[in-house]
C-alpha cells in the first residue's frame, strides 16, 4: 500500500511485518573481527546502472564534517555530549545493529545514556536494549507507517495517546549507574490537561499541555545527585499524545537515539508532520542522522527507478532542512534475498528484484546532495551475501534471508563503526591540509 493515496514509494505489505516481529529474537552477539572498510570515490559514469555483487562503493567522508568536528570537541572537552539518529526500517527497530554501534562508540568515547525512543509500546515485540517498558491504563498507539487518519507525527513515527484518565508509561533503565536527566516530547492541545512525571516512583513535576494545536512540547526532569532509575510519566485526562521519551547521563559522551518502523520505506518520512519534526530536531541538535531504508523498497516487483530517486531526493531535501547543520548519512540497504511463488524448499534465493537499484539510487542522491553513504552489504558481499550468512554455523541471517541474527547485525554495527572512526581518525589530518594559509 502507498504511504499515501497516490505517492511515488510504496510499502510491502503487512506480511513482512508480521514476519519481523516473529524474528527479532536470538541468541547473544558473537565477537567477530571486522576488516577497515574501503573507500572509493565518487560513482562513475552511468551509476543508476544495477550494481555488481563484487564492486564497492562509498562516497567521501566530507559530508561528515559536522560529525568530525563535533567528536574533536568531544574529545577535547569542549562539548558534552555528542547525539547520533539513526531512522530506519526493522533493522534499526531491532536495535542490534545500533545497539553494537552505540555500545561500541561509549566504550571509546563515553557514555552519554541510552538516548531517546518511541514512548512506551507501540508494539508487541518491541525489544529496548538497556531498558524495560511497561505502562498501566489505555493508550492508542499511531503508527505513520499505516494509520493516515492521524498526523501529529514526530521522527518516531509513532504517537501514544492516553485513552484513560491518569494513564501511565514506565521505563526502568537496567544500567546500575542509572540516568540523570529525563525528557518526554508530548504535542500541545488547546483543551489543555496535565502531564506528570516521577522519577523513581517521587514526582518530579507536572507540565501543562495546554497550547497551539500540533506543536511540540518537552518535559524534561532532572534526577537528584546519584541518578535515577526510573521514570513514569502520567497522563490526568484521555488525549494526551507522546511522541518520544529520552534518559541521558551528565557523563561526557555519545548519545544514539533509535527511531525504526517495521515494515517502513523511506517514504515514511513524508507521513511526519514537519513542523514537529523540525522542532523536534532542534531541540535534540544531532551531529549526525542517518537514513537506512531501502529493504522494503527493494522487495518491490514493479519498482519505478525514475519515481523513487524523485522521492528519495525529496526525503533528503526534508530532513536537510529539518536537522539544519548536522550531518547526514544514508546507510546503503544490506543484502537480501527470496525464493519465488509456490516454490518447494530447494529453489533458489534471489537477490530481492530492486534491491540492486535501490542502493544504486540511494548512493546517487547522497553524492548529488553531499550527504555520506555507507554501503551496508559490502561486508556480506565480501564474505558471499546473505545466503552464505544464513548457512553459517551458527548463522549470521535468519531463515528469511532479510534479516539477521544478532551475531550478524552485530558484524554490521561493527562496520559501521569502524567505518566512522577511520573517517575520524583522518578528519584532523583532512581539516590541517584544506585549511587556508595564514
Amino acid at each position: 500500500m502507498p504511504t499515501r493515496p497516490g505517492g511515488g514509494l510504496k510499502l510491502l505489505g503487512r506480511s513482512l511485518a508480521a514476519v519481523a516481529l516473529l524474528l527479532l529474537i536470538g541468541c547473544e552477539p558473537v565477537e567477530r573481527g571486522v576488516s577497515a572498510p574501503a573507500r572509493t570515490g565518487p560513482a562513475p559514469d552511468g551509476a543508476s546502472a544495477l550494481v555488481p555483487q563484487d564492486v564497492a562503493f562509498r562516497s567521501s567522508y566530507d559530508p561528515l564534517d559536522v560529525f568530525f568536528f563535533q567528536m574533536e570537541a568531544l574529545r577535547t572537552g569542549k562539548q558534552q555530549h555528542v547525539r547520533i539518529i539513526q531512522l530506519g526500517d526493522s533493522h534499526t527497530a531491532a536495535d542490534f545493529l545500533t545497539g553494537e554501534l552505540r555500545d561500541r562508540l561509549q566504550a571509546k568515547f563515553g557514555n552519554g545514556g541510552i538516548g531517546a525512543r518511541a514512548a512506551g509500546v507501540p508494539y508487541e515485540g518491541i525489544r529496548k536494549k538497556d531498558m524495560l517498558v511497561s505502562q498501566a491504563g489505555r493508550w492508542q498507539y499511531h503508527n505513520s507507517l499505516t494509520d493516515h487518519e492521524f498526523s501529529d507525527y514526530g521522527i518516531s513515527g509513532f504517537t501514544a495517546v492516553s485513552n484513560s484518565p491518569d494513564a501511565s508509561l514506565s521505563l526502568a533503565v537496567t544500567d546500575p549507574r542509572g540516568f540523570d536527566s529525563g525528557y518526554v516530547d508530548f504535542v500541545r492541545r488547546p483543551g489543555g490537561g496535565k502531564l506528570e512525571v516521577y522519577l523513581d516512583d517521587h514526582l518530579v513535576e507536572a507540565f501543562q499541555v495546554a497550547g497551539p494545536a500540533g506543536t511540540l512540547g518537552r518535559a524534561q526532569v532532572v534526577a537528584p545527585n546519584g541518578g535515577a532509575h526510573t521514570m513514569r510519566v502520567v497522563a490526568d485526562r484521555k488525549g494526551i499524545e507522546i511522541l518520544a521519551w529520552d534518559t541521558e547521563r551528565d557523563d561526557p559522551g555519545i548519545v544514539l537515539d533509535s527511531f525504526g518502523v517495521v515494515s517502513a520505506t523511506a517514504g515514511i518520512v513524508d507521513n511526519w508532520q514537519g513542523s514537529l519534526a523540525r522542532q523536534e530536531l532542534g531541540l535534540m541538535r544531532p551531529a549526525l542522522v542517518i537514513l537506512a531504508y531501502g529493504t522494503n523498497e527493494g522487495a518491490q516487483i514493479n519498482f519505478d527507478p525514475a519515481a523513487y530517486q524523485a522521492d528519495f531526493a525529496g526525503v533528503l531535501d526534508k530532513l536537510r532542512h529539518w536537522a539544519g547543520p548536522s550531518s547526514l548519512l544514508v546507510a546503503g540497504p544490506t543484502d537480501g534475498s527470496r525464493q519465488g511463488k509456490n516454490c518447494n524448499a530447494g529453489c533458489p534465493w534471489k537477490t530481492l528484484p530492486a534491491l540492486d537499484m535501490v542502493r544504486r539510487l540511494q548512493f546517487d542522491e547522497a553524492v548529488r546532495h553531499q550527504v555520506a553513504f555507507w554501503n551496508g552489504a559490502e561486508i556480506q558481499r565480501r564474505s558471499g551475501g546473505i545466503n552464505a550468512w544464513a548457512a553459517m554455523v551458527p548463522p549470521l541471517a535468519r531463515p528469511d534471508h532479510i534479516h539477521f541474527t544478532p551475531a550478524g547485525y552485530a558484524l554490521l554495527g561493527q562496520d559501521l563503526y569502524r567505518w566512522l572512526t577511520d573517517g575520524l581518525a583522518a578528519y584532523p589530518r583532512a581539516r590541517r591540509a584544506n585549511a587556508a594559509p595564514l
